[in-house]
């Protein structure tokens, strides 16, 4: 359920879990992409320093976008 808020109010959604590989990065670009795509405008932090999933992830898919010369939406990272 998408709720409509006044101009400029925030909201912070937090996508987390211990365990490597439960598809945390995958669910977070996804709810990205689908908010994008409801007029929202989106950043996201990837807190993972070490493995980067999430960065690498947002890298790949501007990269793909790029050499088959479609706009995806993608968030501010």
């Amino acid at each position: 359920m998408l709720v409509q808020t006044s101009p400029g109010s925030a909201h912070v959604v937090v996508l987390g879990n211990e365990k490597g590989g439960s598809g945390k990065s995958s669910a977070a670009l996804h709810v990205a992409v689908a908010l994008l795509k409801a007029g929202q405008r989106v950043a996201t932090i990837d807190l993972d320093g070490r493995q980067q999933s999430f960065t690498r992830y947002i890298n790949n898919r501007r990269s793909w976008a790029r050499r088959a010369g479609l706009d995806l939406d993608l968030p501010t990272h």
